[in-house]
């Protein structure tokens, strides 16, 4: 994650992380989550949607019906 008021890098590591790679993101909720679309899992690519939540560190992963597999 990109601390902006101290311009660095801090990885993001909990026991729930997706390792993911070709994956895009996109910040919601005025920076309250970070959104993680698809990727590749290292033997696969994947439609999973993640979400993490920045306040209370923690990942889940969305239900999103209908999306392509």
């Amino acid at each position: 994650m990109f601390m902006f008021h101290r311009n660095t890098w801090t990885e993001i590591t909990t026991d729930e992380s997706p390792a993911l790679s070709y994956h895009r993101c996109v910040v919601m909720g005025n920076g309250q989550y970070i959104v993680t679309i698809g990727g590749w899992d290292g033997s696969k690519r994947k439609s999973d949607v993640h979400v993490y939540d920045v306040a209370n560190a923690t990942w889940y992963q969305a239900s999103a019906p209908g999306f392509p597999t």
